[in-house]
């Protein structure tokens, strides 16, 4: 077959998600052109398997036939492409689906066999690839389900685990997800009495070999911190709260070795700089204002040096002036009226830089909400030239954005009322809602009325809303 046809033929084939005709194109192709054509149609088997199992793993699959069906399906997608292109074998694909059928699966019996075979699976791929971090972790994790399926709480079963959880941490490097620590902490859940045991022995190893590690490796901790936010974040029902009180001091304390990394990967010091940003808004809700304000100029730190390697970047002063927010309102709550005026200034000269370098919707709505801020906090909301800047940057900001985005119009609805101008600020509310209701949805100012900086004239909105005053 000609290539350009082939490969015509194929995208559609792929774009519709169509594994019946991929088979037909498969079955009618000669022996030689399967074997010419043999990575890409493997591929192609591969993307369709890839396409299907993402849209499961976000439920977005109805599975009228019940699981076996679909997954059935998957797994012979699998077999179709190892039988055109031998040369790869899919054992982590066929036990990402076997865990999940052990997941989906009522009966104890058909819910070990599955989880069996996953582990089969792993076990095999490990044979090619016995030092893969990946793979490791993987096994422990299954092992781990197997555990907790067959409630079988012995020391030998979480022995084997424990010994594939120490492969997979001596070859993790800090650009890899942290999955063993999840691992670590899913053994709380389970219903036992040495759960505890069982989680401290699995949790000291993992904390031995990562500041091992982050001696000759220091980003070990910009990772193991992030994975502990997530883990207080997810609010799994086993993590009793004092322990996850004291896993966000770890996660904050984990910072403090990397306060003066130096690096040029924008990537990583966009990591960086969230990873203080957030730990400062932890101890800020913690009534810590002074390690808040540290953490807050770490995180200010990391944020501007992006922008200097890379100032075309919309992140970068976005990020950064979102932090002098932060630290303004600090400031303000402190009666420190200079500190204030000199952090959103500096924040001026920080979107100011931006004028050089295309400007889009972004740049223009966080620039003219950040100058409402500043005249709110340092201003009272007293400050005309401030406003007339926030005005400038919201009206390009609402013209970029092509009826697509309500900020802008919240922005200048704002402007209008604190400069005392009711009458233009319901003005802009009503265009809002005209322009964002249609013949199917009626557009509702809800966000406005929750915001206590209208809340002098919400019996208007209200009115606006079609509700009563």
């Amino acid at each position: 077959m000609d290539k350009a046809a082939f490969e015509s033929q194929l995208r559609e084939i792929t774009v519709a998600r169509d594994e019946t005709k991929l088979a037909a194109l498969v079955k009618d192709l000669q022996s030689d052109d399967v074997q010419q054509y043999k990575t890409e149609l493997a591929d192609a088997w591969l993307d369709l398997f890839s396409v299907w199992y993402y849209d499961f793993a976000c439920d977005k699959v109805i599975m009228g036939d019940g699981p076996d069906t679909f997954f059935s399906s998957l797994l012979d997608m699998l077999t179709a492409a190892e039988e055109i292109n031998p040369v790869r074998i899919y054992h982590v694909e066929r036990a990402d689906c076997y865990q999940a059928l052990a997941e989906l699966k009522n009966n104890r019996d058909d819910q070990l066999v599955y989880i069996e075979k996953a582990a089969q699976q792993i076990l095999k791929a490990l044979e090619a690839q016995p030092d893969s971090y990946e793979l490791n972790s993987r096994l422990v994790n299954i092992l781990l389900d197997k555990v907790k399926i067959n409630q079988q709480f012995t020391d030998d079963e979480f022995t084997v685990a424990l010994a594939y959880f120490e492969r997979a941490l001596q070859h993790y490097t800090s650009s890899a997800h942290l999955i063993p620590i999840y691992n670590s902490f899913s053994i709380l859940g389970f219903p036992f009495p040495k759960n505890g045991y069982w989680h401290n022995t699995f949790i000291t190893k993992l904390t031995s070999a990562l500041h091992a590690l982050a001696e000759k490796e220091p980003l070990v901790y910009l990772r193991w911190s992030d994975e502990l936010v997530r883990m207080v974040d997810h609010k799994y029902d086993y993590i009793p709260p004092v322990y996850t009180q004291e896993i966000s001091t770890q996660a904050i304390a984990l910072l403090n070795a990397l306060v003066n990394i130096e690096t040029d990967d924008t990537e990583q010091l966009n990591q960086l700089g969230a990873a203080f940003s957030k730990a400062a808004g932890q101890l800020n809700g913690l009534n810590d204002r002074t390690e808040a304000l540290i953490h807050y100029e770490v995180a200010l730190k990391y944020f501007t040096k992006g922008q200097d390697i890379n100032p075309a970047a919309w992140t970068f002063p976005v990020y950064a002036t979102n932090v002098l927010k932060a630290m303004a309102v600090i400031y303000y709550d402190q009666h420190k009226r200079n500190m204030v005026i000199e952090l959103f200034e500096k924040g001026r000269a920080i979107f100011s830089r931006m004028l050089e370098h295309a400007i889009n919707f972004t740049i223009n709505l966080y620039w003219g909400e950040f100058l409402i801020e500043y005249a709110r906090l340092a201003y009272g909301f007293n400050a005309p030239d401030v406003f007339q800047e926030a005005e400038a940057k919201l009206l390009l900001a609402k013209d970029l954005g092509q009826g697509y985005y309500t900020g802008p119009y919240y922005g200048l609805a704002k402007i209008a009322l604190k400069s005392g101008d009711g009458d233009k600020c319901l003005a802009i509310l009503k265009e809002c809602k005209a322009v964002f209701s249609n013949a199917y949805h009626e557009f509702s100012l809800d966000h406005v009325l929750a915001d206590e900086d209208f809340k002098e004239i919400r019996p208007d909105i209200l009115l606006i809303e079609g509700g009563q005053a």
